[in-house]
């Protein structure tokens, strides 16, 4: 694999440039090389977390613990070099069979770890998950229902830079990587492996494998969304993810079909406001989604629930609470009756909260679920649903799917206790609250 190969000029490079410099220069290089590694790799966690490191639309998501780990290894390295350059300059004499076959050795340990950096940096940004021909795991998918996804280690560096300069740089950092007190990576947590592919007896300790498998699966979440060949995800094992193609992608203009349905995304808004319903807020941790979709059946008959709408993840896994159902109400009606555009079907809301028209602007409803009763083939109907979604997952990672009615939850039979915090609890003035939804 070309990783491999760069990797071994670089650190064959690294150990002649010290073979030159003899053994005396090359120890210093490699003091300071160790000691900025230590430091870097005890710091770029903290400092990363100074920002929205946990935000998967910042781009500090995946910027920021290499950036770290690059700028503080190579001040240090740089401050330690710089010194020794400057107060440490009494060379001792060295016979030159010593000079030069010591100056490479160390030159080459340098090199080793040096190089080991890099690579763990690299796999930090967001790039392919095979990249330059090197993945540190592999995810197989399996080829029929009865077989599971299987996540196996990948072929290794040849020799094994990352591993080695992470199990080093952990050691030093007090305590090695596995032990359980240990403060270095922790904030990784126990990762790899995924809990039911654990072999009997895991111990469940911290190593680099954990640090490697949470940068690979990050790499291979945000690439898989972007024309990546991976179509599932691998975690976890159980799960199946989402197909390449499967759901309709949140971008206007994007179209799917589903379950004898057509679905046309005409607007798509992320917010923490409703318009007509300014004191609804979504949870902490969440935003409101809203999603205006053009919606025409493929076959007729066809009675359709909003509840037959999910958002689910590129994990495979839905988001749990059912949209709600946002739109206008006719002008001047108090009544609050639903505005229909031509050829619409026959709609029926439930749990109806309202907002009524002020000048200049038409009134609003917000209700906890609706059902469509389509007809005729000229009936198509444009609607908006206000999904939950958590701050931390871009639009790319989730999905709208029209589930068929045995798997949709059906609409609440009786009116419950209001659950604080969700939009179906809040009520406009003088208007009545409906039930929040399952």
């Amino acid at each position: 694999m070309l990783l491999n190969i760069l990797a071994l000029v670089a650190t064959v490079g690294v150990a002649y440039m010290s073979a030159v410099q003899g053994a005396y220069r090359a120890l210093q290089t490699l003091v300071a090389c160790i000691l900025a590694g230590v430091v870097a790799f005890g710091l770029c966690g903290p400092l990363a977390g100074i920002g929205p490191a946990d935000d998967a639309r910042s781009v500090w998501y995946y910027a920021a613990d290499a950036f770290f780990l690059w700028a503080v290894f190579t001040f240090v390295f740089m401050a330690l070099r710089t010194a020794g350059n400057a107060f440490l300059v009494n060379e001792p004499a060295f016979p030159y069979y010593i000079k030069f076959p010591a100056g490479g050795i160390l030159g080459f340990a340098t090199g080793y770890l040096t190089v080991g950096v890099c690579v763990v940096l690299v796999q930090m940004l967001p790039v392919a998950p095979d990249f330059l021909g090197y993945t540190p795991f592999e995810f197989v998918p399996a080829t029929s229902e009865t077989q599971q996804d299987v996540i196996k280690a990948g072929e290794p560096l040849w020799f094994s830079w990352d591993r080695g300069a992470l199990n080093f740089f952990g050691y030093l950092s007090s305590k090695p990587l596995g032990s359980e007190t240990s403060w270095f990576f922790r904030r990784y947590g126990d990762v790899y492996p995924p809990e039911d592919l654990r072999p009997a007896g895991y111990k469940g300790t911290l190593d680099a494998d954990d640090v490697l498998y949470y940068h690979w699966y990050r790499r291979f979440l945000a690439t898989r969304w972007r024309g990546y060949r991976y179509v599932v995800s691998p975690l976890p094992r159980g799960t199946r993810g989402v197909a390449e193609g499967v759901g309709l992608v949140l971008e206007a203009d994007r179209a799917t079909t589903m379950n004898d349905l057509e679905m046309r995304a005409v607007a798509v808004e992320r917010t923490d406001t409703i318009e007509g319903f300014p004191q609804f807020r979504p949870p902490a941790g969440d935003d409101f989604l809203l999603a205006t979709l053009m919606l025409r059946p493929t076959k007729l008959p066809q009675t359709i629930e909003s509840t037959q709408f999910v958002l689910v993840t590129s994990l495979g896994e839905k988001l749990p609470k059912p949209p709600l159902l946002y739109g206008q109400t006719m002008a001047g009606r108090e009544s609050g009756e639903i505005a229909l555009r031509p050829n619409a079907p026959k709609t029926n809301v439930h749990g109806r909260s309202l907002a009524p028209a002020q000048a200049g602007k038409p009134g609003r409803f917000l209700a906890e679920s609706a059902t469509f009763d389509f007809v005729s083939p000229s009936e198509r109907t444009v609607n908006t649903l206000i999904f939950m979604i958590p701050k931390s997952k871009g639009l790319d990672a989730v999905r709208i799917l029209f589930e068929p009615p045995a798997a949709a939850k059906p609409p609440p039979a009786a009116p419950a206790k209001a659950e604080k915090g969700t939009p179906a609890t809040a009520k406009p003035a003088g208007a009545k609250a409906p039930a929040p939804a399952p």
